[in-house]
């Protein structure tokens, strides 16, 4: 997991301390299969999930509950965080393309007042060749990711012409990684990743990885 990698590099050189615990909060967290990670590899932390689907939260306290390190809120996020004060690192992993424009900037003004050390965003990439590429690969391995736009709209879309498909609301098509990181650094100091290992050019990587530190 490309992400974790990223992750686990700032965790060990800034954060690890085997006298402290350190401890995240994932927004969106689906059915945690974050959590699993980090305790797969670091004893003492503690992990917080919000998620408001029902499935993905039944699963993740299914599979986790047990665990004193776990625990999860079944919620919206911009309801939660308006009463969390602090976390060491932020989690939000193929999550805010599908928050809404409005809920997505009413979270990050939330995020902005929690003292935390490093936000992780990961987004899938949905502009650009980079799109016509997952597309026709989707397509011809019979993922259903591809379904989700008609051909002449991943044409749109890999050729940067969104004005020619239906806002962004909360599904992949019509999503540009360009706004939230617009909005990411209204708030924040932002670094971009890329996928795989920052090799690929940001047009032709599958997601975006931001990592992001509190301004002040």
């Amino acid at each position: 997991n490309l992400v974790f990698k990223y992750l686990k590099k700032i965790i060990d050189k800034k954060l690890l301390d085997q006298n402290k615990c350190i401890n995240f909060l994932d927004i969106g967290c689906g059915p945690a299969h974050t959590f699993q990670e980090l305790s797969n590899k670091y004893t003492n932390i503690k992990y917080i999930g919000i998620e408001p689907r029902d499935d993905f939260y039944q699963e993740a306290n299914k599979r986790y509950s047990e665990d004193k390190r776990f625990t999860i809120y079944k919620s919206h996020c911009e309801t939660f965080l308006q009463n969390f004060k602090k976390t060491d690192i932020i989690l939000s992993l193929d999550c805010f393309e599908h928050v809404p424009l409005d809920k997505r900037n009413q979270t990050l003004e939330l995020i902005e007042k929690i003292d935390f050390k490093y936000m992780f965003v990961n987004v899938p990439n949905e502009i650009g060749p980079a799109i016509f590429i997952k597309n026709i690969g989707s397509f011809l391995m019979g993922y259903f990711r591809y379904k989700e736009y008609s051909f002449i709209e991943t044409i749109y879309a890999s050729l940067y012409k969104i004005d020619k498909i239906k806002p962004h609301y909360d599904g992949h098509k019509g999503f540009d990684w360009r706004v939230l990181y617009y909005s990411l650094r209204f708030f924040f100091k932002v670094e971009i990743q890329t996928s795989p290992k920052n090799f690929f050019p940001k047009f032709l990587s599958p997601s975006i990885f931001f990592i992001c530190k509190k301004n002040s």
